[in-house]
């Protein structure tokens, strides 16, 4: 399948080069701007695509996986955190994490470190279903 990167660049390249050739004749020259037109609308077309796939991707890195999701007993009630292990194995982005959202609590007698799950959200990280 041909990226439609490709087919984006290979229209506008098109279009640049059929605006470049001269013609003197009124006709040619109106046929000429006709297709012009239509070979930059694909290309506008093209790259739409192109944006809009980039931001379905970015959707999709920005999803965390809910296997990663572990509840800690705390003297203060429970705690769910991110663990940071666990997205390291299962999730491409975890480097991109904030660390503003990474938290320690004290569990059943020892440290344990997550990201904590609705600072993430509000950083526009979401869990998959």
């Amino acid at each position: 399948m041909i990226p439609v990167r490709l087919i984006a660049a290979a229209l506008m390249a098109l279009a640049l080069a059929q605006s470049a050739l001269a013609q003197d004749d009124l006709e040619a020259r109106r046929e000429r701007e006709t297709r012009n037109w239509v070979l930059g609308l694909a290309a506008l077309a093209a790259l739409g695509i192109v944006l809009h796939e980039r931001g379905e991707d970015d959707d999709d890195e920005r999803r965390l996986p809910g296997r990663c999701l572990v509840t800690w007993p705390t003297p203060r009630g429970e705690v769910t955190l991110y663990d940071p292990d666990c997205l390291d194995q299962r999730f491409e982005a975890a480097g991109r994490l904030p660390l503003s959202c990474a938290v320690t609590v004290r569990s059943e007698g020892r440290f344990v470190s997550g990201f904590e799950p609705g600072c993430l959200r509000e950083e526009g990280w979401r869990a998959k279903d």
